[in-house]
């Protein structure tokens, strides 16, 4: 496993052109839902995923997360962008680069390709199942454009079990699906009645753009 985490690593960030900073994790708040609101719309991220980093530009949210419960680990990049072809072009590059890398250090890799459908749109999934000798871990990458939204987004999930790695994608998109937009009008509250006066008052990939 150890060897793998490392060449996950390597593949990632070994060609990264960006300086190095300091992480900038997001905890959650015990009884409160950790939200985000990224690029007009707020999502809601599950407990069970740590926000480790999270990096905010003009028309871009980058955000890696960490599964506490399968350790698996996650990295998503939403871009504001009306360009289809640059979405799958940086999804696909980013795929093919991982497999190149992969192949390189020794390891099999066996790809396989499918699709899932979220906000009438289809995200494209290229699952990676990466063995050396008795070791064995997944690389799954995503890609979806909505184009209503102005959306690109791309991420990867790294799994030292392969077995966790479907899994671990459904639980991305059962988090991309809480979102809301903020632009929404608010629904009216209903009416309640006065509270008595005696209790107090009761909370991230420039290529695709």
């Amino acid at each position: 496993m150890k060897t793998l985490a490392i060449v996950w690593t390597i593949t990632l960030v070994g060609c990264a052109t960006a300086p190095v900073r300091v992480p900038r994790p997001i905890p959650h708040v015990p009884g409160k839902p950790l939200q985000l609101d990224i690029l007009g719309y707020r999502y809601t991220v599950p407990e069970r995923l740590n926000v480790q980093d999270h990096n905010r530009q003009a028309g871009m949210f980058v955000i890696a997360m960490q599964d506490t419960i399968n350790r698996c680990r996650v990295e998503l990049a939403f871009i504001t962008t009306t360009q289809q072809e640059k979405v799958d072009r940086a999804f696909n590059d980013a795929a093919d680069t991982a497999m190149e890398h992969s192949r390189r250090a020794g390891l099999t890799v066996d790809e396989r390709t499918g699709t899932r459908k979220i906000w009438n749109r289809q995200a494209t999934i290229r699952t990676q199942y990466l063995t050396q000798r008795e070791d064995q871990a997944a690389l799954a990458y995503v890609g979806l454009y909505v184009p209503e939204r102005q959306l690109g987004i791309q991420g990867h999930i790294f799994c030292d079990d392969p077995g966790f790695v479907e899994p671990a994608t459904k639980l991305q998109f059962a988090f991309l699906e809480t979102s809301r937009s903020l632009s929404a009008p608010a629904a009216p509250a209903a009416p309640t009645a006065p509270a008595p006066t005696s209790q107090p008052v009761a909370s991230q990939a420039a290529q695709m753009r």
